[in-house]
């Protein structure tokens, strides 16, 4: 693993892949699981359990869930690994980047390391970042061939700065329009058809 950023902007061919919702595609299920199991409720969509719990508890289960090191143990989609490895067999650096407020949970840090390395995932350098995770990381390296994305609306607004995205779909995002530059995968393993 790289140590910095400066090591990152040397590289010519960069590519950016997302932790929640594309490595860990069980997200946010995983998350609606947790919170199901703790207050005995049955919620299948984020959005719905974000708008029927109260602010202040949903926030007090999102804290417990990222302290209770259930991150560390969740299991990686089925061709994390595979397509990891593959992309960096073509010469890519990859750029691991990530939401998870590690600065404030110093243990999801650790937890989001053994995950990757408990599931065999190549990367070349983590980004923890914020909800503009993307602007900063794209600000950081300009020159970054593609993002692999699960959020469409981050999909979009990263297309229209001109950069290419993998879309990975899921039940969130397949009735959305794409921008041009936005290309829709089923499974990770498709990234291989258009990255020869």
């Amino acid at each position: 693993m790289l140590s910095n950023l400066w090591e990152i902007k040397e590289r010519e061919k960069i590519c950016v892949i997302d932790i929640d919702g594309v490595l860990l595609s069980s997200y946010p299920q995983c998350w609606c699981d947790f919170v199901n199991q703790k207050i005995n409720s049955n919620f299948d969509d984020l959005n719905v359990m974000k708008n029927t719990l109260s602010y202040e508890k949903y926030r007090r289960l999102k804290e417990e869930y990222r302290l209770c090191g259930i991150k560390e143990k969740l299991p990686s989609d089925k061709h994390a690994s595979e397509i990891t490895h593959y992309l960096s067999s073509l010469g890519y650096t990859i750029v691991i980047i990530t939401a998870r407020p590690a600065n404030k949970y110093l243990t999801l840090y650790n937890q989001t390391l053994n995950w990757l390395k408990n599931n065999k995932i190549r990367y070349d350098y983590i980004f923890f970042g914020t909800k503009d995770k993307h602007a900063k990381i794209l600000s950081e390296i300009p020159h970054i061939k593609f993002v692999v994305e699960d959020n469409s609306y981050v999909a979009n607004s990263i297309s229209k700065w001109g950069y290419k995205v993998y879309l990975l779909s899921n039940k969130y995002n397949n009735k959305v329009k794409l921008e041009k530059n936005v290309i829709r995968i089923h499974k990770l393993k498709d990234i291989e058809i258009y990255e020869k």
